[in-house]
């Protein structure tokens, strides 16, 4: 996204939010099918995951997923009369996260040259389970150089909201 673009965007979200855009990163949402629903969050037929901008604000955590489709899944969509995708927004309110954790950071040339996406863990209770514990979703960020963002922006639990 380029910077005017991004800046456009920060500042639809803020107006369209009521929250200060504080970090923002590409991310896949995944976890069980229960704490995908609890959030919101509902992934394509035959799909376990959902794509889209993972916002850390100054009031809020937020996940915004685009109404899109690849080109096949519209012909297919078309084809069968199906409603067309939605935007989706999870808003995880500071007092629902439970716990946020952030991969460590791994040092040397084989992290480096062969390491998976960070993936930030997030646990929030607005919805329980039925064993009292709190939802579990994972966030793998779509770029390995975007951890030093997603730590700096985890450490909104601890800021004061804006």
């Amino acid at each position: 996204m380029g910077d005017a673009a991004s800046y456009r965007f920060k500042k639809e979200f803020e107006a369209r939010a009521g929250d200060t855009v504080r970090a923002m990163v590409m991310a896949r949402a995944y976890g069980s099918a229960a704490a995908l629903s609890a959030a919101g969050l509902s992934p394509a037929p035959g799909k376990k995951d959902v794509w889209g901008i993972l916002i850390f604000g100054g009031k809020n955590l937020h996940f915004f997923v685009h109404a899109s489709e690849s080109a096949m899944s519209f012909l297919f969509r078309t084809a069968a009369r199906a409603e067309a995708p939605k935007e989706q927004w999870a808003v995880f309110p500071r007092a629902c996260i439970r716990a946020i954790c952030v991969p460590e950071k791994k040092h040397g040339l084989l992290p480096f040259l062969f390491g998976k996406p960070p993936v930030l863990e997030l646990s929030f209770a607005f919805a329980e389970k039925e064993d009292g514990r709190p939802q579990t979703l994972y966030f793998e960020t779509l770029t390995p150089e975007k951890e030093s963002v997603l730590r700096e922006a985890a450490e909104f639990l601890v800021r004061r909201p804006d």
